[in-house]
């Protein structure tokens, strides 16, 4: 079945978040041993909401919603960045995932390269990413070499220190995830 991507609405943002951080805090719940609280904040959701550039989609299948993606496009440079991706709980392991990131592929034709950061601790996403989706790890980051956010991403430009992978894809021609 194939996913659409709509375009996030001031009315649906609130519904966006809460689905958001939903699928993200049940990482905790699913994976006994890891940090309590919060895997992401509110304020940290909207702050990539926020970012310029950014373009957040509900994914829908069969009209139903079933996840999103927050992407930042610089048509300019031919990349895209995943900011933020989810699947509605209950539908993880259904290929949900995989749709999404085939029609925002498929929307931006443009992109020769796309991007993401995961946190080493998540090894459902590093395997979804690079076994499913074709990425590749271009970056491991840690204590030795810090992932910094630069203050002009919404970061105070320092590190938290965590271990964290980049991740690239680059397109072929004809390639879109399938």
């Amino acid at each position: 079945m194939t996913v659409t991507l709509e375009k996030l609405g001031g009315d649906t943002r609130n519904s966006f978040i809460e689905k958001l951080k939903e699928s993200f805090d049940a990482f905790v719940e699913e994976n006994p041993g890891t940090p309590e609280g919060p895997v992401i904040s509110c304020g940290e959701i909207e702050a990539s909401l926020n970012r310029p550039g950014t373009e957040a989609y509900w994914a829908l299948r069969d009209g139903q919603r079933v996840g999103g993606i927050v992407l930042i496009i610089d048509a300019e440079r031919a990349r895209g960045d995943i900011e933020l991706l989810f699947v509605v709980n209950g539908l993880k392991g259904k290929s949900v995932g995989a749709d999404i990131v085939a029609a925002a592929e498929g929307r931006y034709p443009s992109v020769k390269t796309w991007e993401l950061y995961t946190p080493y601790v998540e090894t459902r996403n590093i395997h979804f990413y690079v076994n499913k989706c074709g990425y590749k790890i271009v970056e491991f980051f840690n204590p030795k070499h810090p992932l910094v956010m630069p203050e002009s991403e919404g970061g105070d430009g320092s590190s938290s220190g965590e271990l964290f992978f980049r991740f690239e894809k680059k397109m072929d021609e004809n390639e879109v995830t399938s």
